[in-house]
């Protein structure tokens, strides 16, 4: 594909390639040709603007971030939820302040602070360690430029300096921790009874105007969801690895230019002889150094001189001996002079930090070149994986250019990257087979300049490696369903909730009857005509009860007086009717060791996000902030 890309761009293609780019100069200006159009302003914050693009990369990740952590729970319905959306805008908010602040106290990050988080970050890996080259394409690819994604790594990293620095300071007293706990391992005694709507499904009457009426009223519950079919062209790492091929040449290049790769580590066996500085100066050590040299040259044994007179306590009374020493196991210069010895040679005196050093080379080992047949594997692998990295780094590129400089069609890229334009059958916002079951490609699908300005997308990177740009080749938007479609549909649901007023009717006599003494618990439990549950002890998030009794028994007082009484409805619209009998708070000493440090952590985690809401509020009081929500 690239060598046709490569041999496409010359002669009076390129010529004609000029001349297209020229068009848009003469027509719209410089200016315009690289700002491109103004972009829809959402929020203002402190004077400084918070763009439709910035949002709705917002919009994203929190949408994959609860893709998951719900998992297949996760509700469609939750993209069009105007208060998600006002939410996430918030959260942007919340950022810009913080980023306004961080500015304006001249907050900073030091570039060695920055290279140490960036090599820590293992996309950038290759071969067991950071790659250069890896993170310059990921970089772009991702950012455009390196030093845009700098940049912004610097943001992250000031931001999480701002934030953990004021939620990490939160504090606990121990009579906070103490009522805390109380109230997080608190018990509560219950009983309840649960009238079932279903019980008076049977009894429901209705007539033609009931069912029109409810169907008018309650119109969202029969409207069909948006439907859209797409375009796409992709782009495949496979499909690019297999049109590599990799020559016996190629290899042999990389083999020589790469040799250092290849060589085992050198290690040396050395003996020293060590005159300190800790009692003599400097002159006096150098003087006594070199006799020993002049000594050792005339013949004397090194171990026995290494025994009478080196002050390194530890090699001294081996004769010297330091064993093997690789590369950076020593300072500097005794580096420096070890590595330059020839075997059985003895240095000059050495001078470091320690003293004078005289020193004996021993030993060599290690520092051969592996054989080419032996690491040809390792290199084709390499070969091709730069290659792919590389060849798809291009093609990446090309494909972002050429969609966003032809956003109306994708058949300028397909034929210059001679790609396919596939098809996907129609999907709605809760996704669909194919691509249609990526999130990120349903959110892009669903864009506004996607589906109503029919234009392309930007290209979609997804965990397999695939880049995507879609187009919208059809699209229905949701409508009401005719009454005749779901008629069926409306009667089930005009019953189900006249059942539940049914229920809850009943059962609100009953707490009304218990409130005020005419009936006792007993009696009330006979008259509903049903099973009392419990007693029955629970705490908080107990799996014994349903959670909307649950939350309900917690909410309720203290049965001080004797009665504690209360009422919720289950999802399937049952009535139940709750008696508080007993309370029991939390107490620490029945908390073990471990479980106290952890309670106490996250309560300290709670308050510090209750400390950094107060700040990130106290700056908004400050700035003057303002929310076009209607543009979302």
């Amino acid at each position: 594909m690239l060598l046709s890309i490569r041999d496409r761009a010359r002669g009076w293609v390129a010529w004609l390639i000029v001349g297209l780019i020229s068009v848009p100069f003469a027509l719209w200006g410089l200016h315009s040709y690289f700002t491109g159009p103004d972009e829809r302003i959402v929020a203002e914050v402190g004077g400084e603007e918070i763009t439709d693009t910035q949002y709705r990369r917002a919009f994203q990740m929190r949408v994959q971030e609860l893709r998951d952590a719900w998992g297949d729970q996760f509700p469609p319905e939750l993209l069009d939820d105007e208060r998600f959306r006002e939410s996430v805008l918030e959260g942007v908010v919340a950022q810009t302040l913080l980023q306004q602040f961080i500015a304006d106290q001249a907050f900073a990050v030091s570039d060695t602070h920055l290279a140490r988080n960036i090599r820590s970050i293992q996309a950038f890996h290759a071969n067991g360690g950071f790659s250069d080259q890896r993170y310059q394409q990921m970089a772009r690819m991702q950012y455009g430029s390196v030093s845009a994604f700098e940049s912004e790594m610097r943001r992250s990293l000031l931001n999480e300096q701002l934030t953990s620095g004021i939620g990490d300071s939160a504090v606990i007293t121990d009579r906070e921790f103490a009522l805390l706990v109380g109230v997080r391992y608190q018990q509560r005694e219950i009983e309840y009874l649960r009238i079932a709507a279903e019980r008076f499904a049977d009894q429901v009457r209705y007539d033609e105007s009931d069912i029109e009426a409810f169907y008018q009223a309650n119109q969202d519950r029969f409207r069909t969801r948006a439907r859209v079919r797409l375009a796409y062209l992709e782009l495949d790492p496979e499909v690019v690895a297999a049109e590599i091929s990799v020559s016996e040449e190629d290899l042999r290049r990389m083999y020589e230019a790469e040799q250092h790769r290849f060589i085992t580590p050198e290690d040396r066996r050395a003996s020293h002889i060590l005159i300190s500085l800790d009692n003599r100066e400097g002159e006096e050590a150098l003087a006594l150094a070199e006799e020993l040299h002049a000594r050792l040259q005339a013949g004397e044994g090194f171990s026995e001189l290494a025994g009478e007179y080196s002050e390194d306590p530890l090699s001294a009374q081996d004769g010297g001996d330091l064993g093997w020493v690789s590369r950076d196991d020593m300072v500097r210069a005794f580096e420096d002079a070890l590595f330059a010895l020839e075997q059985g040679a003895i240095s000059e005196p050495v001078r470091t930090r320690f003293g004078f050093h005289l020193i004996r080379l021993d030993d060599v080992r290690g520092g051969e070149v592996t054989p080419f047949e032996d690491v040809r594997d390792e290199l084709e692998e390499s070969y091709r994986r730069d290659r792919i990295e590389q060849d798809f780094f291009d093609m990446s590129e090309a494909l972002a250019d050429m969609t966003f400089d032809h956003g109306g069609s994708l058949e300028p890229a397909a034929d210059y990257l001679d790609l396919e334009i596939r098809e996907t059958d129609w999907f709605s916002r809760e996704g669909g087979e194919g691509i249609a079951r990526h999130s990120r490609v349903v959110e892009e699908a669903f864009m506004p300049e996607v589906l109503e300005e029919g234009l392309n997308s930007a290209p979609i990177e997804l965990a397999d490696g695939l880049m995507l740009v879609v187009r919208r080749l059809e699209h229905e938007p949701a409508r009401v369903r005719d009454l005749e479609e779901v008629r069926e549909d409306v009667e089930a649901a005009l019953r189900a909730e006249r059942a539940r007023e049914m229920a809850r009717e009943q059962g609100m006599e009953l707490l009304s009857a218990l409130r005020e003494g005419a009936l006792d618990w007993d009696a009330a439990v006979r008259e509903a005509g049903v099973d009392v549950s419990g007693p029955l002890v629970i705490s908080r998030g107990s799996r014994e009860v349903s959670a909307e009794v649950g939350q309900t028994a917690f909410r309720l007082p203290r049965p001080d007086d004797g009665v504690s009484l209360g009422e919720t409805e289950t999802a399937s619209g049952d009535f139940v009717l709750i008696r508080v009998l007993e309370v029991k708070d939390g107490d620490l000493a029945d908390l073990g060791n471990d479980e106290r440090r952890e309670q106490q952590r996250q309560l300290a985690r709670m308050r510090g996000n209750t400390e950094l809401d107060a700040f990130i509020n106290s700056l908004r009081e400050r700035e003057r902030v303002r929310l076009y929500t209607d543009r979302l």
